[in-house]
């Protein structure tokens, strides 16, 4: 019985990290419309942002911070300064996403030219408490708060506020959106900084639970897809109860079959939804 406990809560855990990875991709391909691989490389900075600002002993928060602005620096070049101009030149969603596939490429290059391929440690210590016979780590809580938190805000902000109201509208129609005096470009480079924000969220607290390396981000962003497609790919609130689905399957097969079909079984999950439901479990 004890076990089963720490197997629950630990796929809570898991399905928290994959529902915060699922709200950020929602969020930036609501506005995007095409798979975007930079995504990944926002994780990645987030994660060595943070693992070299925290050298200069500012304490947690500060640093979260500051590695959030540059997350954000970073993912505002980015959609205003080259996204931006390739929609105006009219590219095509395959040449936006092979785009963004080489920006990741390149991030992650130089990534791991600077602090080379081996694995590095945010942390070297967790806090561990004890709830009756389950562990579990400061870390994992800072995981399950947040995503309750996200999600949380994430429905009042798009239910009762204007700005809420304007990312609904251009998800919904973009040149609808447009034709009503909404900034389309304003509303999608602010949910770009906000996604990527989001994405550094995910490296900063992976880092601290497990380790870090050059090529985490694009393991992460797989999952993230998935939980997102599974519950209805775009829809911004709905990507926690993919994430859900997808840890409950993965720690499901790792207690009953075995550690190594893990992802083959996501995917499998995944293509199942693809042919069974292509707009994912919860859309209409």
């Amino acid at each position: 019985m004890e076990y089963f406990l720490q197997i629950g809560l630990h796929t809570f855990v898991l399905a928290s990290l994959y529902s915060i990875i699922a709200f950020g991709y929602n969020l930036l391909y609501s506005m995007n419309r095409f798979f975007d691989m930079t995504y990944a490389a926002y994780c990645v900075l987030g994660a060595y942002g943070y693992f070299v600002i925290a050298k200069l002993g500012l304490g947690i928060p500060m640093t979260t911070l500051i590695t959030f602005v540059v997350v954000g620096s970073f993912a505002y070049s980015c959609e205003r300064f080259l996204y931006t101009k390739l929609r105006e030149r009219k590219s095509t969603a395959i040449v936006l996403m092979v785009t963004s596939l080489g920006v990741l490429t390149i991030v992650q290059g130089i990534i791991a030219m600077i602090f080379t391929s081996n694995t590095q440690v945010l942390r070297f210590s967790n806090n561990i408490f004890h709830i009756g016979t389950v562990t579990v780590t400061d870390v994992q809580i800072v995981t399950i708060v947040s995503a309750l938190l996200l999600y949380g805000s994430a429905w009042y902000v798009l239910q009762r506020t204007k700005f809420g109201t304007q990312i609904r509208a251009v998800s919904d129609n973009e040149e609808l959106a447009r034709a009503i005096g909404v900034d389309v470009a304003k509303i999608r480079r602010i949910s770009t900084v906000l996604a990527s924000c989001t994405s550094a969220s995910v490296g900063i607290l992976y880092g601290m639970d497990t380790s870090i390396d050059p090529l985490m981000g694009l393991g992460l962003l797989l999952k993230g897809i998935i939980a997102a497609i599974i519950a209805g790919l775009g829809s911004i609130t709905y990507g926690i109860v993919g994430a859900v689905l997808l840890a409950t399957s993965e720690n499901m097969t790792v207690w009953f079959i075995s550690g190594e079909w893990k992802d083959a079984v996501a995917f499998l999950i995944l293509i199942l939804v693809l042919l069974l439901r292509p707009k994912g479990i919860l859309q209409k």
